[in-house]
């Protein structure tokens, strides 16, 4: 995917609600330009915010230029690039300078209007699970919680990720 190189800096994001430990369940839903990650909140992370027990967030990534979704999971995170960077289990985080931007900037030089500055308001985050993890780049994102379990949750997800492009035509 990317090498990491010596700027790359992990910052965990505090205001993304922390993920169920045991069963956070992601599911992921796209198009081109906005991806949005649903998973369970953990119960003491929805007594927090005053939702049910069973509660969902929704982080909406917008302008998302390029995603990837899989392993490693949590006992061998250790193995990702980005582990001796900050990298932990079961949080949120960004990338500042990261090397994965850089090289998709890199790749994209061969257009012929291609301009570095369009790289610059581009963020790379991370989603550590207990099964997996979720990295974009993208320019920024929006969170949402839903009550009630996941099943009941996908419809409104749906919804979230389309509005805008329902609304809009």
């Amino acid at each position: 995917m990317y090498a990491v190189g010596r700027h790359d800096r992990v910052v965990e994001l505090a205001d993304l609600p922390q993920s169920s430990v045991g069963a956070p369940t992601p599911v992921v839903v796209g198009d081109e330009g906005t991806v949005s990650v649903a998973y369970r909140l953990s119960t003491q992370e929805s007594l927090r915010l005053g939702l049910s027990d069973t509660s969902i967030c929704v982080v909406q990534f917008e302008g998302c230029i390029a995603q990837y979704s899989g392993s490693p999971d949590d006992k061998a995170l250790h193995g990702h690039p980005l582990w001796k960077c900050g990298l932990e289990p079961y949080g949120a985080f960004e990338v500042q300078h990261s090397s994965w931007i850089r090289q998709l900037a890199r790749r994209n030089r061969v257009h012929p209007r291609h301009r570095d500055e369009l790289f610059e308001p581009l963020r790379h985050f991370v989603l550590t699970f207990h099964a997996s993890l979720f990295e974009c780049i993208a320019l920024n994102y929006d969170v949402h919680h839903v009550e009630g379990d996941l099943a009941q949750a996908l419809p409104r997800v749906f919804r979230i990720q389309f509005a805008e492009k329902v609304a809009g035509g």
